[in-house]
C-alpha cells in the first residue's frame, strides 16, 4: 500500500503524461476525459502495486521488512478489498469510453493476472532479473495505449505519435530503472536491484543514457509541434538531472538519491507539460 509520498509521486508522474498524450492524439482540453482517464490509470497503476506486493510477499518478508504489508502498517486481505475496489472503478470508466479501450482494459487485466501468478513459470523467469522486469514492464506499455485509445478509438499512427510513445516509454524505463537503482549502503541481500546486478556506477550511467534518450525525444517532438527554436530553454532543466546524478555518484546518500529522484520527476513533468502547450 503506498505511503503518502508514493501517491504524489504517481499522481505526478501519471498526470502530466495523460496531459501529454490527450495534446498529442486529441489535440482538445478535455478535462472531463482527462480526469477519468487518470483516475483509471491511478487504478490500475494501484492494482500492479497489490500484485507485486502479493507475488513478493514471501522475498520481501525476508529481505524487505520495512516495507508496509511486512511492518504490520497495512496486511494483504485489505490490500485485495481495496483492489477489488480499484478494479472496478477502473472497469466502470472503460466501460462508458469507447471499444478499443475497453477492449485494452480487458487485455491489461489479463496481463496482470498472468504477470501476478509469473505466467506459471516462476522457477524459469525468476532466474533472469532482466527478463523478468521486462515483461512486467509490458503492463506499463499496454497502459499507455489504453490511454490512447481513451482519447481517439481511432488513432492515426504519426510521427507525433511515435515519438510521444518513445518518449512515454523511455520514460517508464527511467524512472522504473531510478526505483531500483541503490546507493551501497542501502543494498539488501535480495540481489533484486539493479545496481546490486552491475554495480553503482555502471547503473548510474545506464540511467544517465536513458534520461539522455528521454531528453533527445522531447527535442524532437518539439521540434515536430514548432518548437524547434525554443530547445535550448528545456535542454537547460536536463542540465539539472545530469549534475544530479553526478551528485548522487559523488555522495551516495540518502540525500542524493533523493534528489536525483525529484529533479528526475521535475524535468519529467515539465517536459510532459511543454508537450500539451505546444500542441
Amino acid at each position: 500500500f503506498p505511503s503518502h509520498d508514493r501517491v504524489v509521486f504517481l499522481f505526478l508522474s501519471i498526470f502530466p503524461v495523460i496531459l501529454s498524450s490527450c495534446a498529442i492524439v486529441d489535440g482538445k482540453n478535455d478535462f472531463v476525459k482527462v480526469f477519468l482517464v487518470f483516475l483509471a490509470a491511478f487504478c490500475y497503476f494501484f492494482h500492479i502495486r497489490v500484485i507485486d506486493d502479493r507475488r513478493d510477499f514471501e522475498h520481501d518478508s525476508l529481505y524487505h521488512k520495512d516495507r508496509p504489508v511486512q511492518s504490520g502498517l497495512i496486511s494483504l486481505s485489505d490490500l485485495r478489498k481495496l483492489d477489488v475496489f480499484a478494479v472496478s472503478i477502473f472497469f466502470l470508466i472503460s466501460l462508458f469510453s469507447n471499444f478499443y479501450s475497453l477492449f485494452l482494459a480487458f487485455l491489461a487485466f489479463g496481463y496482470t493476472y498472468f504477470a501476478m501468478n509469473e505466467f506459471y513459470i516462476k522457477e524459469k523467469i525468476r532466474k533472469n532479473f532482466y527478463f523478468y522486469n521486462a515483461i512486467n514492464l509490458m503492463q506499463m506499455i499496454l497502459l499507455q495505449f489504453y490511454i490512447y485509445s481513451f482519447f481517439s478509438e481511432g488513432i492515426a499512427i504519426n510521427n507525433l505519435i511515435v515519438l510521444h510513445f518513445i518518449f512515454v516509454i523511455v520514460g517508464t524505463l527511467m524512472f522504473e530503472f531510478l526505483r531500483k537503482l541503490k546507493i551501497p549502503n542501502s543494498e539488501s541481500t535480495g540481489k533484486d536491484t539493479y545496481s546490486w546486478h552491475i554495480g553503482f556506477g555502471r547503473a548510474l550511467i545506464i540511467y544517465g543514457l536513458l534520461s539522455f534518450g528521454n531528453a533527445f525525444t522531447f527535442f524532437l517532438l518539439i521540434a515536430n509541434l514548432g518548437g524547434e527554436n525554443i530547445w535550448i530553454i528545456f535542454a537547460l532543466p536536463y542540465l539539472m538531472v545530469l549534475f544530479s546524478i553526478y551528485y548522487n555518484w559523488v555522495n551516495k546518500s540518502k540525500k542524493s538519491s533523493g534528489v536525483l529522484g525529484v529533479v528526475s520527476l521535475f524535468v519529467y513533468i515539465v517536459f510532459n507539460v511543454v508537450i500539451y502547450l505546444l500542441k
